[in-house]
């Protein structure tokens, strides 16, 4: 495998026919559209299940071949030469029967295994409950390759907790076709798109309802769904329901300022961008987020994304920065997008971190050999 070479690659992942309640169908497009303009050969298996059946918004994606498979019967009994002989192949988190499906993975393929976590949280409280369903501790040893969505210390567990031959970060990235800069009007000063989380909410009280409370001259918005009925903000935050035919797009372009925040456990773990801060800053506007470790490896704090920790912070930020230092912070951060977190630049880090692993196991091979010949 020389640096010019097109790889055989066959992803097993949740969905990429359906994004319905599906963040992973995003993530897996966007890499599977660059892999096959780059010249590689994709091939997606993905389960014909009932959850998706009904709501394929993609059922042909044009690019990559993405093929369903009805069980576990039918998948090895149809894939498993595919599998056998391609270059690299990756399993996703949250596959139903992934378990066995790793197992058979890591048993038919002659090339890389490598598995990607889109949901780190889940997949360690997986790796910790007594009944896993998609990944055992002792599988993570197997894969040749570990790729996380979250990177900095997890990658450490996984190596030397776990025993992962090769841990390495595999961030999502922005959505440019859909998220990008409008001339629209500012109707919020602060705008925050999120489902409740009750883990996120003192949170989300310090840095925009806390503000509002201290500048009732504010426009402060809310969007997400399953918020309690019985909170206590005041009446200038508006709370929005999302529904299907919500633009988000125009929703943070209509924001002064857009506020990010990262899931608790997530924020102690640090290097967590999540794609919601990605689509806000591809759509050039500044963001305001809460503080967690390795944030200065996705943007630059103070330069290209602002960092809040009190409703102070959030209120010096949206009352006392000029429209020419706010335009600037956007700015700076699409830069960013553009030079470091777009999907080629995600296809491009897959692609080396398959061939590092393919140059380790072809070193291993040799030394095998030797070995054998020595003997």
């Amino acid at each position: 495998m020389t640096t010019t070479d097109s790889l055989d690659i066959v992803f097993l992942g949740m969905s990429m026919t359906s994004q319905w309640r599906n963040d992973h169908a995003r993530i897996y497009r966007a890499l599977v559209r660059e892999l096959d303009e780059h010249g590689h050969r994709v091939l997606f298996l993905e389960k014909d299940s009932k959850r998706f059946a009904k709501r394929r918004d993609l059922p042909r994606p044009p690019y990559g071949n993405t093929r369903l498979y009805k069980n576990l019967t039918h998948l090895r009994d149809t894939y498993s030469e595919q599998v056998r002989q391609a270059d690299v192949v990756i399993v996703g988190s949250c596959l139903e029967n992934g378990i066995e499906i790793g197992d058979w993975v890591q048993q038919t393929s002659y090339g890389v295994t490598a598995f990607y976590d889109i949901e780190p949280l889940e997949t360690f409280r997986q790796l910790r409950a007594r009944k896993p369903t998609y990944l055992l501790p002792e599988q993570v040893s197997r894969y040749d390759l570990y790729l996380s969505c979250v990177g900095g210390p997890v990658l450490k567990i996984l190596e030397n907790i776990y025993h992962s031959p090769m841990a390495r970060a595999l961030y999502c990235a922005a959505d440019i076709d859909n998220f990008y800069p409008e001339l629209q009007k500012k109707e919020w000063d602060l705008g925050y798109l999120g489902d409740y989380n009750r883990d996120q909410l003192d949170i989300l009280d310090s840095l925009l309802v806390e503000a509002s409370r201290h500048w009732l001259d504010g426009d402060f918005s809310i969007v997400g769904l399953q918020y309690p009925q019985d909170l206590d903000w005041p009446p200038h935050v508006r709370m929005t329901k999302r529904t299907p035919e919500d633009d988000t797009r125009a929703y943070y372009n209509s924001q002064s300022f857009s506020l990010n925040i990262t899931d608790a456990a997530l924020r102690k773990c640090g290097w967590a961008p999540t794609v919601r801060l990605f689509d806000a800053a591809a759509c050039g506007v500044p963001v305001i987020t809460d503080d967690w470790p390795g944030i200065h490896a996705i943007f630059e704090p103070g330069s290209e994304i602002l960092v809040s920790r009190s409703h102070e912070d959030t209120l010096r930020y949206i009352r006392l920065m000029s429209p020419n230092e706010r335009e600037a912070v956007g700015i700076r951060a699409l830069h960013r997008i553009y030079n470091e977190h777009l999907p080629v630049h995600r296809a491009q880090t897959l692609e080396a971190h398959v061939r590092s692993v393919a140059d380790v196991k072809a070193r291993e091979r040799i030394h095998q050999r030797v070995a054998v010949l020595a003997s």
